[in-house]
């Protein structure tokens, strides 16, 4: 029995019992009742009631972005793999969350998530929650989500994993590199490119180069830099009158630009060989 201490004259609105302290199992269901006691004596028993023995729930697994553009963004949820033994419904939702863009911004819960539904559309100009910022291309956000039982929100206990999303489009097709001809020679090719302009916002983070190696059909890559003041590269090494060809892509948040690997016409070649 718990409840008020009649020595201190106390009646408690609220009783808390726990597995620890009194033997509570989890997923089983208990009767409850309570009654009164003054100077004159006890009082009659209540009604009963039915509790189930519940535990905070584990957290969902990552938000998975299932497409995305300049205009909005598609999450898929997946349910949690323990519920706690909740009994559902009404006291059983997911919670989304999403920070402001900016590493250790603060979260928000976004309010126009209904709590059920395994898919969720991030759109340019949603509230991120009652922060008074909205969703915007060229930020990069992180995406979590809670579950919530009768008991409290998964993380008051557990780590819960996140989902790093942006809005925006993968990088267009850069302008493909130029050869230095007068640093170029038997064994080295010297390649330039202009600087690439961000797509919707979203800025590049890695320069790839790709040769043949002087065979055709063949993809190595053979620079690979998040150095973007670097605009040239070197290649070195060559055999001397065979004809090298080069294509160039850029990656951002979202992804890379379109691979050129089977588009001959679409690459630079060039022959190791002597100046003139």
């Amino acid at each position: 029995m718990v409840g008020g201490n009649r020595s201190n004259n106390t009646l408690d609105t609220e009783v808390v019992v726990t597995a620890e302290e009194h033997g509570i199992e989890r997923g089983l269901v208990y009767r409850v009742r309570y009654r009164a006691v003054n100077e004159i004596g006890i009082g009659t028993w209540s009604d009963i009631a039915y509790v189930r023995g519940v535990t905070l729930p584990l957290p969902p697994r990552s938000p998975e972005v299932t497409s995305f553009d300049d205009t909005k963004i598609d999450l898929s949820f997946s349910k949690t793999d323990d519920d706690g033994d909740s009994v559902g419904g009404a006291a059983f939702r997911y919670n989304l969350y999403c920070n402001e863009g900016s590493e250790g911004s603060a979260f928000h819960q976004i309010v126009a998530y209904d709590g059920t539904t395994l898919t969720f559309t991030i759109n340019v100009g949603d509230a991120i929650g009652a922060s008074g910022l909205f969703f915007a291309l060229g930020k990069v956000y992180t995406v979590k989500m809670t579950s919530q039982n009768e008991v409290g929100e998964s993380e008051l206990r557990y780590h819960t994993p996140i989902t790093r999303v942006a809005l925006g489009r993968v990088p267009a097709l850069p302008t493909q590199p130029v050869v230095d001809t007068l640093i170029s020679n038997e064994t080295t090719i010297k390649l330039d490119w202009a600087e690439p302009s961000p797509t919707d916002s979203l800025s590049p983070l890695r320069y790839l180069l790709y040769s043949d190696m002087g065979i055709p059909g063949n993809n190595h890559l053979i620079y690979n830099s998040s150095d973007l003041n670097i605009l040239t590269f070197s290649h070195s090494n060559l055999s001397p009158g065979t004809l090298y060809s080069y294509w160039f892509q850029v990656e951002n948040f979202n992804g890379v630009s379109q691979d050129l690997s089977g588009i001959p016409a679409s690459k630079i070649s060039r022959y190791a060989c002597a100046k003139p």
